[in-house]
């Protein structure tokens, strides 16, 4: 008995942990052959033709026209769409219903119509925000829009009209498919930061949005670059200026012979040369003998950095002292 109730319970938290997808079809829909129904995943969806979709579960359906289906589907959002099949082994036929959002544990209801797969209840709760964005995307297509604006469109509704994290989630998949991502990450990064912040404080799993983190990441990886390689020239060039102003000032300096102040008496000598005085007339003039003078005048020059009495003459003859 105990070994049957533990097995019950066991039993009874596996059918609780299954997705389940059943309903009617219409009989006037139904081919002369036995009729099975598909549940597909969406993998990628086209404006202009069929979805691309994987067979995830199927069932025949029984002689009212039901069918039902008991799967495990993962717990992240996905889209998913129901077809009518002639066989077990294929042949989808023109039936088939518009894409919805399951996760694992949901259920979904399609009830019986005009047109078979048209109609449904779904307990997924984000469903309903992706039927209106899935609307709206399908109205943008039809306009005929430039991928620009298209994008724009899209990401406008999805910023403004989407309250759903995790259908927010699943237009900006869709644009990372279109390879309109990284663009709009580029003039949109707050929006996108922001975005990325709420999904890590909700319980969607990491695995989800790790292709957006790490497209930010990557975006800020190349903006350090650019810094740093225009930091890194910056730097280069501002060192090779102040090189060539380091090597210029000491070129200039050694090129530049320093001033030395002369002594009393080779100021006295060098005034009486600018004023024409010969050697020997200094000499006399200062009582000093004319080898004194011939010394006083070659620290002068020396001094000075001057070749000769042409110069002194040329340097100082609008001057009388030094």
């Amino acid at each position: 008995m105990r070994t049957f109730l533990i097995l019950f319970f066991f039993l009874s938290l596996s059918a609780k942990a299954q997705t389940i997808v059943s309903g009617v079809i219409n009989p006037t829909d139904l081919p002369q052959h036995p009729s099975w129904v598909y549940l597909s995943q969406v993998l990628k969806d086209t404006l202009n033709g069929e979805p691309i979709v994987k067979m995830i579960a199927k069932c025949e359906l029984t002689e009212a026209s039901t069918f039902r289906i008991n799967t495990h589907l993962p717990e992240e959002q996905q889209a998913y769409i129901v077809q009518l099949a002639n066989s077990a082994k294929g042949g989808i036929s023109r039936i088939s219903s518009r894409q919805f959002l399951l996760a694992n544990k949901d259920s979904i209801y399609f009830t019986q119509g005009i047109q078979s797969l048209k109609s449904y209840t779904n307990t997924n709760k984000a469903d309903k925000e992706w039927q209106k964005y899935n609307t709206f995307k399908n109205k943008v297509a039809k306009l005929g829009k430039g991928h620009k604006k298209f994008l724009n469109e899209i990401r406008s509704y999805a910023k403004d009209s989407l309250q759903i994290l995790a259908v927010k989630l699943l237009t900006v998949k869709e644009l990372d498919e279109r390879l309109l991502l990284d663009t709009d990450i580029k003039f949109n990064r707050g929006y996108y930061t922001d975005l990325l912040n709420a999904l890590k404080q909700s319980d969607i799993n990491p695995l989800e949005y790790a292709f957006l983190e790490l497209k930010l990441g990557e975006l800020l990886v190349r903006e350090t670059r650019v810094k740093y390689t225009f930091s890194f020239w910056i730097n280069i060039l501002l060192g090779l200026g102040l090189v060539g102003l380091l090597t210029y000032l000491l070129t200039h300096k050694k090129s530049q012979h320093p001033t030395k102040v002369l002594s009393k008496q080779e100021l006295v000598v060098k005034n009486l040369i600018i004023q024409g005085n010969s050697n020997k007339e200094i000499a006399q003039t200062l009582f000093i003998s004319l080898s004194t003078v011939k010394s006083h005048i070659t620290s002068i020059y020396q001094k000075l950095n001057l070749k000769g009495r042409q110069d002194l003459m040329e340097k100082y003859r609008n001057t009388t002292g030094y």
